[in-house]
């Protein structure tokens, strides 16, 4: 199963999120700040969506620290920003794509797609 890593502060945004993709299929790993999605990394995400400004480690912190470790420099990096626009177009090398809030989720989801392809087919078998 395709995981995504959602890091966002904000409850509301980061549920948002969450949900549209589980809806999709996908299988979603959740960090509320750029250091505890460091610690999800080895649950070895295929993409991350990130916010920029958070507690303790902002975004482009912790892209930056994904982008240094060679066990996951290639994982795409989504940045969802209410004001930080500015900060993606001069670290273009390190975000896959940039969505600035308030942003079109079927929009974000077409880009997960475009980014790890589909989610995978539920293997759990059934009974009957």
């Amino acid at each position: 199963m395709k995981r995504v890593l959602v890091v966002d502060d904000e409850f509301l945004v980061a549920e948002l999120i969450v949900y549209a993709l589980e809806e999709r299929g996908y299988h979603v790993l959740q960090a509320f700040n750029g250091k505890s999605a460091l610690a999800q990394m080895n649950k070895s995400p295929a993409l991350v969506i990130t916010d920029f400004m958070m507690p303790l480690m902002n975004g482009l912190e912790f892209a930056l620290s994904v982008r240094d470790d060679r066990n996951w420099n290639d994982v795409p990096i989504i940045l969802i920003s209410a004001a930080q626009a500015a900060i993606s177009e001069e670290n273009r090398r390190i975000f896959a794509a940039v969505f600035e809030k308030p942003f079109d989720v079927q929009a974000v989801l077409g880009k997960v797609e475009e980014l790890i392809g589909p989610p995978e087919p539920d293997r759990g078998g059934t009974l009957f």
